[in-house]
């Protein structure tokens, strides 16, 4: 069972298998229960039973690289290889092929605009701060995504977080650029017009998106 699925029909039940799974670099402090998260995506008919196939994305200037097929055609997204970042820094990620993956759409839900701020000005910042990597726009991400409380200062406390981005005491990216940008998309968010959109990945592993074409 998905776990995008899972949340929708028994959030309890869910809680209480991510809280005994083993997460590698990675530790699960349990789901939130939100609603609002749940019901604000719809599901893009032609990309319910998508075969995935997700690698890491560092060389590629996102946290993960996946290759979908099995879409059929529409407007929104086809087969081929997309980056993509997770939402859930806690849960562990499934790499190598899944099938059954479905993908649902953020257009137009207000719940989803400063993430698709973000993912749209992504080749911006690539050309404003030649020293952005991908972990500033993953750090981003799991900041203004209202969805599970992260907040970068509280990093050190948070047990077994990824060591790619905090290790022995230190920080793996650059905190002061993270803040700057995500500052920006709190002011500039609401209210802009977006010219691709998020799409929310279910899977059996941590939930990921990928952007429209």
């Amino acid at each position: 069972m998905h776990r995008f699925y899972g949340i929708r029909i028994g959030i309890f039940g869910m809680l209480s298998l991510l809280l005994f799974s083993s997460c590698n670099d990675y530790s699960s402090t349990g789901i939130e229960d939100s609603v609002e998260f749940i019901e604000s995506t719809v599901p893009v008919a032609e990309a319910q039973d998508v075969t995935m196939d997700l690698k890491s994305g560092a060389n590629s200037f996102a946290l993960h690289l996946i290759d979908l097929s099995n879409i059929d055609p529409n407007p929104i997204i086809s087969n081929g290889q997309k980056r993509a970042w997770c939402i859930e820094w806690d849960v562990r990620v499934i790499q190598g092929l899944q099938k059954h993956v479905k993908l649902h759409s953020t257009e137009g839900k207000v719940y989803w605009n400063k993430l698709n701020y973000l993912l749209n000005r992504i080749d911006h910042y690539k050309q404003s701060y030649p020293q952005i990597t991908y972990k500033e726009i993953q750090a981003a991400i799991w900041s203004i995504v209202d969805y599970k409380p992260f907040s970068i200062d509280k990093i050190p406390d948070y047990p077994n977080f990824p060591s790619s981005f905090y290790e022995d005491g230190e920080y793996r990216f650059d905190v002061t650029l993270t803040k700057e940008i995500i500052e920006e998309v709190k002011i500039k968010a609401s209210g802009s017009v977006f010219d691709k959109f998020a799409l929310v990945i279910e899977n059996e592993g941590q939930i990921i998106v990928t952007t429209s074409e």
